[in-house]
């Protein structure tokens, strides 16, 4: 859904975009307006703040959705009623759905300790990934391997799970590649670890904490690549999941980072050197998700005054769509709101 653009709000609302509808500027300078075509009021959805959406992969006509109100619901777009509702005994952070596995399991991070897996066939959640001593914050598929599973914790670990292997953790990751793999001893982070994302090619994962720092990890070895990314203006202290921007590695190399910090900037990182390339500042409040559009080169953030911002790369009007391989250089992106 390249199109349409999907937010959530604390005050419970969804709202559904249509990117074509809306104007596109003729210059850097010009504003674009956005209009929401379909809302979904708090009465007709979730009665709290939302805290996660996901388009179904490979199939437009629906997305889930997540909430502090203990649930995750199943929408589809073509009437915007939802089909399906999971209830929790605990609030749910973030949920993650499958690129590319056929069980089509969404994975649920919640204020508990177990990771739930619920089957969208039976409408359950039918089975728990234990291992995981503190509150799940986010967990995400890997795009590689369909039944591969990351997910972060309050117990500063990140966990790899094979959901064929209940209750079986496959690696808890080491920041100091000292540990053993499964070692229940393994730290990733000094702190709560809120992010993460895997490379579109699955083969790296990055993750982020409380602890203010960027890691990438190695798939394969499971071990800490030790890329020294520029931690100094990392500012990290939401309460949610913090998602994690990486580019397609076949649309830009090499593949930026984009991380939204909580002092309301967006820092841009290169994933593999970890060199801070540039800082997208907006109006002065805190920006809380950043989603990429594919072949546009174009990003959008979500900030808590209610706003939606634009940051379109100046490269791609200069040079046209025809630039498969280009690096986006520090003064690459602009902002229109």
């Amino acid at each position: 859904m390249y199109h349409s653009l999907l937010s959530g709000a604390a005050d419970s609302e969804i709202r559904l975009y249509d990117l074509e509808r809306n104007s596109t500027p003729n210059s850097l300078d010009q504003n674009i307006r956005f209009e929401s075509v379909v809302d979904i009021q708090r009465n007709e959805g979730h009665r709290y703040s939302v805290t996660c959406l996901k388009w179904y992969p490979n199939h437009s006509g629906y997305f889930a959705s997540s909430s502090m109100d203990k649930t995750i619901k199943i929408w589809d777009v073509e009437t915007m009623k939802d089909i399906c509702t999971y209830r929790f005994d605990d609030f749910v952070y973030s949920l993650a759905l499958s690129p590319t596995a056929d069980h089509r399991y969404i994975a649920a991070a919640l204020s508990h300790q177990d990771i739930r897996l619920c089957d969208p066939r039976s409408r359950l959640a039918l089975m728990s990934l234990t291992g995981h001593t503190a509150p799940v914050f986010c967990v995400q598929w890997s795009p590689r391997y369909g039944f591969m599973l990351a997910s972060g914790s309050a117990d500063h670990t990140v966990r790899i799970w094979d959901s064929r292997r209940m209750n079986k953790c496959l690696i808890s990751l080491d920041s100091q590649n000292k540990g053993m793999p499964s070692s229940l001893k393994n730290k990733a982070h000094d702190g709560i670890i809120n992010g993460l994302s895997f490379t579109s090619d699955g083969l790296h994962l990055l993750t982020t904490g409380r602890d203010n720092t960027l890691r990438l990890w190695d798939i394969y070895t499971g071990k800490n690549t030790m890329v020294q990314y520029n931690n100094t203006y990392i500012s990290n202290s939401t309460q949610l999941s913090l998602p994690l921007t990486i580019t397609p590695l076949d649309e830009c190399f090499p593949p930026l980072v984009f991380y939204p910090s909580s002092d309301s900037r967006i820092l841009v990182f290169q994933l593999y050197q970890g060199v801070l390339v540039k800082q997208l500042r907006g109006p002065l409040s805190r920006i809380n998700c950043a989603a990429y559009r594919r072949h546009r080169h174009e990003l959008y953030s979500g900030d808590n005054d209610n706003r939606i911002l634009v940051w379109r790369s100046k490269i791609e009007d200069q040079y046209g769509e025809d630039m498969d391989d280009f690096m986006l250089d520090e003064d690459s992106w602009s902002e229109s709101e």
